[in-house]
């Protein structure tokens, strides 16, 4: 099902890829199926263009950081998603 859900994911985001929502959406779709490197590349987009609209990227880059022993960057990005909701 994860599989699938990515491959609709980037039919979506064919047609809209700078929609900060889809990208961070996918972002961790990417991320659940272990795709980090291109989890980590949608979850920079979903941020540049919208940081507002990008809750589940900033876990995805928040999980980036930890994997570079970066716990204050990694912080900074869940305190940002905890300031969305």
């Amino acid at each position: 099902e994860l599989e699938q859900a990515c491959q609709i994911g980037a039919q979506i985001l064919a047609q809209w890829p700078d929609n900060p929502v889809l990208c961070s959406i996918y972002s961790a779709l990417l991320y659940d199926n272990d795709d980090m490197n291109q989890a980590f590349e949608y979850a920079k987009r979903a941020y540049t263009v919208s940081p507002a609209h990008a809750y589940q990227a900033l876990h995805v880059l928040a999980s980036e950081r930890l994997l570079h022993q970066d716990l204050t960057g990694a912080m900074r990005f869940v305190e940002l998603a905890q300031g969305q909701r």
